[in-house]
């Protein structure tokens, strides 16, 4: 079991406190690659919704592996949405008698930042020995999504021990809040101070994660707490829905290179043209990646996808609704997770629980039985969706009210 801690009377320094660094037996064993001595999130709403998200963590390293894993700090950004406000790095130093001092190396210098193209960044820490310890923070200011509503997510475990975890959630008090807890049974503690409310969810001492490659984490055994500004899933729906038909303007050489799909094609025949526009998205558009939630929520257009021509699961989904749209054939996106088969919750509406976008063709004239197309996933065919997707509960975006579906196994 893991501990959950008792409130605390004021908000604590965002840098080290001392005595966190008196590790617990679990902490001081060698065999872990490393320790996170401190896993910290402060998210603050404004009454408009927009976020100021703080994640701060300390970090030590016991071996080589340890210095692989956490030199490079993986960092989500959607440029849509999200700007850096800050970010500090320290190294700390603690010599023989237990007494820390800082080696300051940023405050948010650029070059701490890998050039790399969205929807990461990547922060360089400076380990280089067995047993170092380095801090890191950052602030993200994140846009409302739509409707002054926020969503957030806050992972409490990893592969490595963790000593502290703690999330806090500052926002007005006329806002409210609605949460689920996977793999928790913790209550949140809850405070009132002026005109603001603060959920906080904390735990300490808590074990790594088993994981079958030593790289792969199991989301179904995450222990997490997923919080969102709304319980109307039709909300959701309507956004996402939104979302793609905002980027459906075509050009002259879209509607070109489509017709010229069409010409190997029999007019009558809806299956046969489907099939076509499904196999040129699928084989001829390459991967750049698949995952919707790793940065970038809004899709690029249709014809910035022929033209590179490659595209995220999204991309590829949005060009063949495209086509199918000029071909006027129904049909829509449809999301999914294909990381984990957790049930989604109906009471929770978030856009996070997905990571995957595919294509949904409802049953219409010439077309007998629904199907589903997955453009981006390796082992996906005509009609067959890729064993990724099998068995998922999937959100059909068809306009203003949401539909839940589930793929046969």
């Amino acid at each position: 079991m893991y501990n959950i801690l008792c409130p605390i009377e004021k908000w604590y320094s965002l840098f080290l406190t001392i005595s966190l660094l008196h590790l617990s037996p679990l902490f001081s064993q060698p065999q872990y690659e490393a320790q996170i001595i401190l896993n910290e999130r402060i998210v603050k709403v404004s009454s408009n919704g927009e976020m100021i998200t703080t994640t701060h963590k300390i970090i030590q390293i016991n071996n080589l592996k340890g210095m692989e894993k956490f030199k490079k700090i993986k960092i989500t950004i959607d440029p849509s949405f999200d700007e850096i406000m800050n970010l500090k790095i320290k190294k700390l130093i603690q010599d023989k008698k237990g007494n820390i001092s800082y080696l300051n190396y940023s405050d948010f210098n650029s070059h701490h930042f890998e050039k790399i193209t969205s929807p990461y960044k990547i922060i360089n820490l400076p380990f280089k020995n067995r047993g170092d310890i380095a801090e890191y923070e950052i602030t993200i200011k994140r846009k409302p999504l739509f409707n002054n509503h926020f969503f957030n997510t806050h992972i409490f475990n990893d592969m490595v021990p963790v000593k502290k975890s703690i999330i806090s959630i500052i926002l007005p008090k006329d806002k409210e809040i609605y949460y689920q807890l996977y793999n928790l049974d913790v209550i949140p503690i809850i405070k009132q101070e002026k005109d603001e409310k603060i959920y906080t969810f904390l735990l300490e001492n808590i074990p790594p994660l088993d994981s079958i490659d030593n790289k792969t984490i199991d989301e179904e055994a995450l222990a997490k707490v997923v919080i969102s500004s709304t319980n109307s899933w039709d909300e959701i729906c309507e956004w996402f829905t939104l979302i793609f038909k905002n980027k459906t303007a075509e050009s002259q050489k879209f509607k070109e290179r489509t017709q010229e799909l069409l010409t190997s094609t029999s007019p009558h025949n809806k299956e046969e043209i489907i099939k076509a526009l499904f196999n040129f998205v699928f084989y001829k558009i390459y991967n750049s990646s698949s995952e919707l939630n790793t940065g970038n929520l809004i899709p690029q257009t249709p014809d910035e996808t022929l033209k590179y021509p490659q595209g995220n699961c999204k991309d590829k989904t949005l060009l063949l609704l495209s086509m199918l749209n000029f071909a006027q054939i129904k049909s829509c996106p449809a999301l999914l997770n294909v990381l984990s088969s957790i049930q989604i919750s109906k009471q929770l509406p978030t856009p996070y629980y997905f990571n995957h976008a595919i294509v949904y063709i409802p049953e219409q004239e010439g077309i007998k039985k629904e199907i589903f197309l997955d453009p981006t996933l390796q082992g996906s065919k005509w009609n067959i969706p890729p064993p990724q997707d099998r068995g998922r509960e999937i959100l059909i975006l068809d306009g203003r009210q949401s539909k839940f579906l589930r793929l046969s196994e």
